[in-house]
């Protein structure tokens, strides 16, 4: 997928780790993942965030379905972005939009998200609806 193939650079650069179409970060509390799915029906793609908290499972690359915070790209990225991220196709290439969707917005979300004082934070803020063990392990 060409989509892959323009940002896989980038990712390696910061420390991501890949296998498949899925991309992992390793941080000191935390696993950052970026899986980029393939829709079954058509040439659409999703880009699937996910932050996988370290004491609740034993993971070392937790598939994003797997993750304690998950989010679409759409949900988190700026407003000027949803039209390149919604409208991504695997068949084509990725516009410099969606490119920058995903190592900008995308990835400052995973680096807000690496602490547990920063999933706190973004649950405190309303970011996200947080399954009971992560609301039980960050104190809300």
């Amino acid at each position: 997928m060409q989509l892959e193939t323009s940002i896989a650079p980038q990712l390696k650069a910061l420390g991501f780790r890949k296998q498949g179409q899925t991309w992992w970060l390793s941080n000191i509390e935390t696993i950052g993942v970026i899986n980029i799915q393939k829709s079954s029906f058509g040439p659409g793609v999703y880009i699937n965030l996910g932050v996988y908290v370290k004491q609740l499972g034993q993971e070392e690359r937790p598939p994003e379905y797997r993750c304690h915070v998950r989010a679409r790209l759409e949900q988190i990225a700026s407003d000027r972005f949803w039209n390149e991220i919604v409208s991504a196709e695997s068949i084509a290439p990725p516009s410099a939009s969606l490119i920058e969707a995903i190592l900008g917005d995308g990835v400052a979300w995973l680096e807000q998200l690496s602490t547990l004082d920063g999933i706190r934070h973004y649950i405190r803020s309303g970011g996200v609806e947080a399954v009971l063990s992560v609301k039980k392990l960050v104190g809300e």
